[in-house]
């Protein structure tokens, strides 16, 4: 497999917000747990890295070897703040791309979130500001065991990997664009697992911590039919990619009157 070249590769300095390498045991709180409002969230640790531009090299990039892949596919016609639409005409062609892209024997598609700049609205969110992977070696199965009641034992002897399709609901992306890093580049020391809490339960994701050689792409102007595909957990083994560190970023240098950043990404189990 041809390795990404990056020293050819266009690209930009920006920040990407990690978290404190000194954090024990960090806590994100996604609601107010006391009158006094939700306690303040981890330290963050701000450092300025080179963002590869990899749309000249979108073929190179695969799941299994770096964490994430492209594909084109038209943005169809829907409300996408309709989560009820979503559901009934978006997953099902999510869950067609997955197969095609990975080859695996079934998807399910089990959760999804819009998110925009510059806007407050039930069920609509903010960019993701933090570099993160969704899932731990923790999370991860029990969330298999969450979603697939009966047949978990039977699915969780196979090889499965979540994996979410993300695109712009408009484009070119002009404000906060997704990053993702080379997993390539990436240790599992970099990683702090971290806590979610919600007001009825808590969950665990990845926090990551700075590393100079981290490699982050990204894919300049993206549009609504491009599509990202993000690897965020996998059981296959060694050799293959296991998480992907990803989040969004301020461009340093952006349109005077942007559009703004509009994008969906759902969430899908693969099995093998």
């Amino acid at each position: 497999m041809t390795a990404i070249n990056y020293a050819d590769l266009p690209k930009i300095s920006a920040t990407i917000n990690y978290i404190d390498g000194s954090a024990k045991s960090p806590e994100f709180f996604l609601f107010d747990p006391d009158p006094n409002g939700r306690p303040p969230p981890p330290k963050v640790d701000k450092r300025e890295m080179s963002i590869h531009d990899v749309r000249t090299c979108m073929d190179l990039v695969t799941l299994d070897n770096n964490g994430f892949s492209f594909c084109l596919q038209n943005l169809p016609t829907l409300n996408y703040e309709d989560s009820g639409t979503v559901k009934t005409k978006y997953y099902p062609l999510c869950a067609d791309l997955v197969k095609i892209e990975t080859n695996c024997k079934e998807v399910y598609v089990f959760d999804h979130n819009v998110r925009e700049t510059g806007r407050r609205k039930s069920g609509i969110f903010p960019p993701a500001r933090n570099a993160h992977n969704d899932y731990t070696n923790e999370s991860a199965p029990a969330r298999v065991k969450d979603l697939m009641g009966n047949r978990a034992d039977e699915l969780l002897a196979r090889r499965y990997a979540f994996i979410n399709v993300w695109r712009p609901l408009r484009g070119p992306v002009d404000t906060q664009p997704l990053a993702v890093c080379d997993a390539k580049t990436v240790g599992s020391e970099d990683f702090i697992s971290a806590h979610l809490r919600y007001p009825d339960r808590s969950g665990k994701v990845f926090s990551v911590k700075h590393n100079q050689s981290h490699r982050w792409c990204y894919l300049a102007g993206m549009e609504d039919r491009e599509i990202m595909f993000i690897k965020c957990f996998d059981t296959a083994g060694p050799n293959i990619t296991k998480y992907t560190a990803h989040t969004s970023f301020h461009e340093p240098q952006q349109p005077k009157s942007p559009k703004g950043r509009k994008s969906i990404e759902v969430r899908t189990l693969a099995f093998f």
